[in-house]
């Protein structure tokens, strides 16, 4: 099992969410019966850097949202965002590689990756290079081309998320925003504040309007 979706209630204290049955290292999590943001954390990039998937904000420091990654769940401080005394919440949870990251050198940035090939799941970190309309490609390191992509600018200009997956009728330019309630765009209609993403055998390239 790489992947299990808990349900827990806020304490408003620091508490341990168990029963997901591995180390997670990439925790989605969403309050059930109230307006609260997305909030995702991950391994990679420390248990302390969040970012909101239904927001274009860049990646925030929150110590007390998900402090650690633990061998069966996670554990959360105090944030209310996570943690509301009292509200409902569920954790999405997958496994990729314990938080043991490496350096890809299959495209033509450097990329750090955390990867579990047999789930098909990997984590990428990398620094896009040069400006519109320069092409960056990152390697992925799952060694196919994955069925789903989310890219999210995490510093600098403010955009939106970016979701590639395998069934767009133009798999080179199509992609939606999970921010926004759109259909899927083609790349011609948003070169101008946003980027676009293309799949080129086991890389993942991007168009990027630093």
């Amino acid at each position: 099992v790489y992947y299990r979706a808990v349900l827990y209630t806020g304490t408003g204290s620091a508490q341990s969410i168990t029963g997901v049955g591995f180390k997670p290292d990439f925790v989605w999590i969403k309050e059930r019966d109230g307006t609260d943001a997305h909030f995702i954390q991950d391994s990679t990039r420390g248990s302390t850097q969040t970012l909101y998937t239904n927001d274009t904000a860049s990646q925030f420091n929150e110590t007390q949202g998900v402090t650690s990654f633990d061998a069966d769940g996670f554990t959360l401080g105090t944030y209310q965002g996570m943690n509301n005394n009292g509200n409902l919440f569920v954790a999405y949870c997958w496994q990729a590689n314990g938080g043991t990251t490496s350096s890809n050198t299959d495209g033509t940035n450097t990329s750090t990756v955390q990867v579990n090939s047999a789930a098909g799941f990997s984590i990428v970190q990398a620094t896009a290079s040069g400006g519109y309309p320069t092409f960056n490609s990152f390697g992925h390191g799952l060694g196919t081309t994955p069925g789903l992509i989310l890219v999210k600018q995490m510093t600098g200009l403010v955009a939106g998320w970016a979701v590639w997956h395998k069934d767009y009728a133009n798999t080179a330019q199509d992609f939606m925003n999970l921010n926004r309630q759109q259909q899927k765009f083609g790349v011609t209609k948003h070169l101008h504040h946003h980027f676009f993403l293309l799949l080129t055998g086991g890389r993942l390239m991007l168009e990027v309007n630093l």
